[in-house]
């Protein structure tokens, strides 16, 4: 019976050692000769706490953090470094932080200076503070920040659908204004700092876009051809605001990249090219045709079968007709008559 309990003891002394071994991390920052403290890693270590991750950043960084216990109470994280060891100063302890807590889906946002909290990342939009371009360039890249930017150039809801597939899947967020032009992204620095490096290479494009007038010739529809502009540009456009537009019944104008603005005045060209062919054809002249004989026949049947396209007369004391048409109807009235004959 003594021997029982005896054994009984030494398991459950033995199960609580390993528990304790097991809530403890393998390894713990050191602070050499009042140095900065650094964290050494060799190889993998397994199963540290979140919550001491967090212990440490608040004992060796000065700052307050506020969380609920229960939100990361089971959470713990691997580290795997080289097997000869690496050193993590206490300075980047935030970062270790932070990447530990997306592995939960929560991030840390500042309340005020050297104070944070922790939150579901959801939430990132709600929590985190707004800042300026300039400001969010200058966050270190493991605080969640918010930053407003004017858009100038660019089309704020086509910006959106492109740049949310590369947001944080989870807590990142982007939205549009529309009057002014404008979106409000909200991300971890380090991510939102290369969103706003895209933003802004997008805004440099449609910078370099200007507006050119095109006075159309008689004859071309305006509205045709600035379509026509709109469609050799190559873009995909939202109605309101379309690359091209039809000013009035002869002028176009097209807002355009310079390489852009070459395929239009090409295609100007051709359209001037188009409407003097146009023209010339529409011309109207009076022309004189030789028939065998009986040219009243001739003109009773260039009559009928031009119906209202021209106006035709018999020569005085000649066997020939003086037709009366556009220069492309007197094209066909040749053919006509020789047919005839």
């Amino acid at each position: 019976m003594r021997t029982r309990l005896l054994l009984s003891l030494m398991l459950l002394l033995l199960l609580a050692m390993t528990s304790s071994a097991q809530e403890k991390p393998a390894v713990k920052p050191e602070a050499k000769d009042g140095g900065e403290a650094t964290l050494r890693l060799f190889g993998e270590t397994r199963n540290i706490s979140v919550e001491e991750m967090i212990r440490w950043w608040c004992e060796y960084e000065k700052v307050n953090v506020m969380y609920q216990p229960t939100q990361i109470a089971s959470c713990k994280v691997t580290l795997v470094g080289p097997s000869v060891g690496t050193d993590i100063p206490s300075s980047r302890f935030a970062y270790l932080v932070s990447d530990a807590l997306e592995q939960f889906r929560l991030v840390v946002v500042e309340i005020s200076e050297n104070r944070y909290s922790i939150v579901q990342a959801t939430e990132a939009i709600t929590h985190a503070p707004v800042v300026d371009v300039a400001t969010a360039r200058k966050t270190p890249g493991w605080k969640w920040i918010a930053v407003q930017m004017p858009i100038r150039h660019g089309d704020a809801n086509s910006m959106r659908a492109v740049l949310q597939n590369v947001m944080s899947r989870v807590g990142g967020s982007i939205n549009p204004n529309i009057a002014p032009p404008t979106l409000i992204v909200c991300d971890r620095a380090d991510r939102l700092q290369r969103i706003i490096n895209a933003i802004e290479a997008m805004e440099a494009e449609g910078a370099r876009r200007t507006a050119k007038t095109y006075t159309l010739p008689a004859g071309i529809n305006a509205a045709s051809a600035a379509a026509g502009f709109a469609t050799i540009m190559g873009e995909r456009y939202n109605q309101p605001t379309p690359p091209a537009a039809a000013v009035n019944e002869t002028t176009v104008v097209v807002r355009a990249t310079p390489e852009q603005l070459v395929l239009c005045d090409e295609l100007f060209k051709q359209l001037v090219a188009k409407a003097e062919e146009i023209t010339a054809q529409s011309k109207v002249s009076a022309r004189r045709y030789d028939v065998p004989k009986s040219p009243e026949q001739f003109v009773e049947s260039l009559e009928k079968l031009f119906h209202g396209q021209i106006s035709a007369a018999v020569v005085p004391g000649a066997d020939a007709v003086i037709v009366k048409a556009n220069n492309a109807t007197h094209d066909e009235v040749k053919v006509a008559l020789e047919l005839m004959k």
